[in-house]
């Protein structure tokens, strides 16, 4: 981040081509001041800046505390939401049709205080000897919303998942028993309720890291400014004062 007084590679402290670079940037302004005078002025409005910078820092870190603590609270309780979700008669078959297709069974109910638009479940298919012999994950959309509260039984096609659609599975359906788990719900237009990506801990570590890098090099820049308070001691004390304060 960029400290708000650098100004790129300037000449050597105190040689003249130092003051007639000021001089030349004060564009008249510093005509017929002393360079304690002209340096009076770069001191004031440098201090100003960076103070303001750090204002800055400050707030922008208060917004972050307060927007993180808002992210977390509100993701842990979707994870709580998501934790109440239990399935009942779970089960794994094949249609008896012509065509015969393979599909989970399952109760569910949402604990949801919206109507509930679809579901993300994870399926392992298992036999008697409690091998997983398949294993898959199906998103289902009921034709109809669940309404808050109310429970229903859901039957999921799995034609489009093929390790579920085995039809070597055919005939072991009545010995394979359905190991279900909701991994996601769905509300409104699509919105999960486990949004993806959820709370980055790393992005957060990298913003405060270069923030903390910027704090150091405008605490180095005010140190600076001291100094020259000190080889031009005729500067008003008050110049600085709110700087040397803050």
């Amino acid at each position: 981040m960029r400290l708000v007084t650098d100004r790129g590679t300037e000449p050597s402290f105190g040689n003249p081509a130092y003051l007639d670079a000021i001089l030349k940037g004060g564009v008249g302004k510093f005509d017929q001041m002393s360079p304690a005078a002209i340096v009076s002025v770069y001191v004031a409005q440098d201090s100003r800046a960076l103070k303001e910078q750090l204002d800055w820092i400050r707030e922008y870190r208060r917004r972050e505390r307060r927007d993180v603590s808002s992210q977390q609270f509100d993701e842990e309780r979707r994870r709580n939401l998501l934790g109440k979700v239990s399935l009942a008669r779970t089960r794994y078959f094949w249609s008896e049709t012509a065509k015969s297709k393979p599909y989970i069974g399952f109760s569910i109910f949402n604990v949801l205080d919206v109507p509930m638009t679809g579901v993300d479940v994870s399926v392992d298919l298992v036999n008697r000897k409690g091998e997983v012999v398949a294993y898959g994950r199906v998103k289902h959309e009921p034709p109809i919303p669940l309404a808050p509260g109310v429970q229903t039984v859901m039957e999921v096609d799995l034609t489009r998942v093929p390790a579920l659609a085995d039809p070597k599975l055919a005939a072991m359906a009545p010995e394979i028993a359905a190991r279900i788990k909701v991994d996601n719900l769905y509300v409104g237009r699509g919105e999960a309720l486990i949004r993806p990506g959820g709370f980055d801990g790393s992005a957060l570590a990298s913003r405060m890291e270069a923030l903390g890098d910027l704090e150091v090099r405008i605490q180095e820049a005010r140190d600076n400014l001291r100094v020259y308070r000190l080889l031009f001691p005729e500067i008003d004390a008050g110049d600085g004062s709110s700087e040397a304060s803050s």
